[in-house]
């Protein structure tokens, strides 16, 4: 009897072992398939990611093309799917007058400057890549916005992935209007900056409000006697952090034979820039405030300038450079008189 309770014990331990070996083992091969799962979802969302900084897929004809061929002039997709959605650009005789204007409401990260909200400057607008900050803007009427031509660079001109995120006192990623249009001027140049200065039409009207109204532009000449207001969301010092809030600074207006010295920026100065800010340095918009507004108060805000280039972030000697939007005037009407329907 005691020889049978003792082979059932021993039959129980056997079996026990088993069923917990059993478990193990199915425990051990769950793991592996998630872990092995895990890694080929990674290796897929990597390989889609690489994939698409060198090829465009074609959805109507099911191919892909290089991304060379993307906003090249030349139809490879069908449908034209590379083209359509590409950056366009517009060129104007600024030597002539254009007899027509569109009536906007007007309304009484930078280094150096102070914490700010958005109510006190609602024309600024953060232009936004993939839901990430890039660039600031102005909005001057309720579908268009004015920035500067080299936030779009050749590896940004896919309409779908920008977005227009307005009436934001901090800049995080959240969901904004799409754009419709983007038009950069055709005498913009990456070597020199000239002419940086480019249009966004919006998809839809924006509903102006408290915290989004537009901003006027200034006529062709402007006594400016105070100071102008720089505004944005970039670095509050050169390779610091950028803010959590919208920042201004005020900066005055440099005389352009002063900023024309050998000292200063010498011959880089173009009749399309101005400068403003302090020669000693402290104050000056930085990497993330470009294409943003720098504005003045004349009974209404205009937009004087749109953050351009500069040497470094406020650096002695070296103060912010900005398209001088009261040269370019006669284009900005034309595109968006060309542009309008």
């Amino acid at each position: 009897m005691a020889l049978k309770l003792k082979r059932r014990r021993e039959l129980s331990t056997l079996r026990t072992e088993e069923s917990r070996a059993r478990w193990r083992l199915i425990i051990i091969t769950v793991c592996c398939v998630l872990v092995i799962l895990a890694t080929l979802i990674v290796g897929l969302y990597f390989t889609i990611k690489m994939v698409k900084t060198k090829f465009f897929f074609c959805s109507g004809s099911l191919k892909f093309i290089s991304i060379e061929k993307v906003c090249d002039k030349k139809a490879d997709c069908a449908g034209r799917e590379d083209e359509i959605t590409c950056i366009s650009k517009l060129q104007t005789n600024d030597t002539h007058p254009v007899f027509f204007f569109f009536i906007v409401v007007g309304e009484d990260r930078i280094v150096g400057g102070v914490d700010t909200e958005i109510e006190h400057w609602p024309w600024q607008v953060s232009l936004q890549w993939n839901y990430q900050h890039v660039c600031g803007g102005a909005l001057l009427s309720r579908r268009w916005i004015i920035s500067a031509a080299h936030c779009f660079t050749v590896q940004k001109q896919e309409l779908k992935r920008w977005t227009v995120v307005l009436g934001q006192t901090q800049v995080a990623a959240s969901r904004g209007v799409s754009i419709e249009m983007i038009v950069v001027h055709s005498y913009y140049s990456r070597l020199s900056n000239d002419y940086d200065i480019a249009m966004l039409k919006l998809t839809w009207p924006v509903t102006v409000g408290e915290s989004i109204l537009p901003v006027c532009l200034p006529p062709h000449q402007l006594s400016v006697k105070e100071m102008l207001v720089v505004t944005g969301w970039g670095l509050l010092k050169e390779k610091g952090e950028l803010p959590s809030v919208l920042q201004k600074a005020s900066v005055p207006l440099i005389d352009r034979s002063e900023c024309s010295k050998p000292s200063v920026y010498g011959s880089a100065i173009t009749p399309r820039m101005l400068c403003a800010g302090f020669l000693e340095g402290n104050i000056d918009a930085c990497q993330g405030d470009s294409g943003g507004p720098l504005v003045y108060l004349s009974s209404r805000w205009h937009i004087m300038g749109i953050v351009s280039w500069g040497v470094g972030c406020a650096r002695d000697g070296k103060p912010g450079v900005y398209t001088d939007v009261s040269q370019l005037l006669n284009w900005i009407y034309t595109v968006m008189k060309v542009c309008f329907t």
